[in-house]
C-alpha cells in the first residue's frame, strides 16, 4: 500500500488508484467518472472493489483502498475520515408490465409488500423512508423482512422479475433495455423520492493524489448535495 501511494504521489496522472464502491453505485455513478478519467489521466490504473459499507470502511482503515463510494449510515462515526456528501437520482421500482400493481391508481408502499421482493441490500435512506410510509399506512411489518432474494446479481434479479410477480428496486440505467423493450415497467409508489444521498470517504491524514482529487471534483460537479 505504501509503495502504491508513493507511486501515485510521484507523478501527476500516473500510479494505481484503488476505489471501493457499493455494488449498486458502480455502474450508475462510478463508471461515467472513470470513463472521463480515461481521457484526462490515461496513465493512471484503477482497481475497483465492490463491497458492503463495513468492508469499505475496513479497506480505508487498512489503506487497501483510497476512496470509498457508498450510502450514508447515520449511526456511523467517521473518525479520521473526510466525508463528501453527494446525491444521485433515486432508483426506480420495476415489475412486469401486467403486474397487478400496474392497475392501481395510487400505489401505497404497503401494496408492494403483498408480492415477493427482490433486490440488493437496503440502504439507510430507504429504510427510513419506507418505515415512515408503512407507519402512515398503519402497517408495522419490518421493511427488510421477508425478502425473497437479496443479491447484487442484477441480471439474475431481472430474470426473476420478468417471470414472476416479484418487484425490485433498481437504478434506471441498469434496466434501460428492458424498459425500452417493454418487458419491465416502472411502477413507483406514491411519494417516491427523486434524489437519494451518497457519500465519498477518504482518509483525512493522507494527501490525495491528482487522479483521486480529479475523481472527487467530478463527482461533486455531477452529483452535488441537494
Amino acid at each position: 500500500a505504501i509503495e502504491r501511494e508513493l507511486e501515485l504521489l510521484s507523478v501527476a496522472g500516473t500510479g494505481h488508484l484503488s476505489i471501493g464502491t457499493d455494488p449498486t453505485l458502480g455502474n450508475v455513478v462510478l463508471s461515467p467518472m472513470l470513463s472521463k478519467l480515461m481521457q484526462t489521466a490515461p496513465s493512471t490504473r484503477f482497481t475497483v472493489t465492490s463491497g458492503s459499507r463495513t468492508g469499505l470502511m475496513s479497506g480505508l482503515a487498512e489503506r487497501e483502498i483510497d476512496l470509498a463510494l457508498c450510502y450514508p449510515d447515520p449511526a456511523a462515526i467517521h473518525t479520521g475520515l473526510t466525508t463528501v456528501e453527494l446525491t444521485t437520482d433515486a432508483p426506480i421500482i420495476v415489475a412486469r408490465p401486467d403486474h397487478p400493481i400496474s392497475r392501481l391508481r395510487d400505489r401505497k408502499l404497503s401494496e408492494y409488500f403483498r408480492y415477493p421482493r427482490v433486490g440488493a441490500h437496503l440502504p439507510a435512506w430507504y429504510l427510513a423512508w419506507a418505515e415512515f410510509q408503512l407507519a402512515r399506512d398503519g402497517r408495522n411489518t419490518g421493511v427488510d423482512r421477508d425478502y425473497f432474494v437479496f443479491s447484487n446479481d442484477v441480471q439474475m434479479l431481472k430474470a426473476i422479475v420478468r417471470e414472476t410477480d416479484a418487484v425490485m428496486g433498481v437504478f434506471k440505467q441498469d434496466v434501460a433495455m428492458e424498459l425500452e423493450e417493454g418487458v419491465l415497467a416502472e411502477l413507483n409508489p406514491i411519494d417516491w423520492p427523486r434524489r437519494v444521498p451518497m457519500e465519498l470517504l477518504y482518509s483525512t491524514e493522507r494527501q490525495l493524489p491528482h487522479s483521486a482529487r480529479a475523481l472527487v471534483e467530478s463527482l461533486m460537479a455531477v452529483h452535488p448535495k441537494d
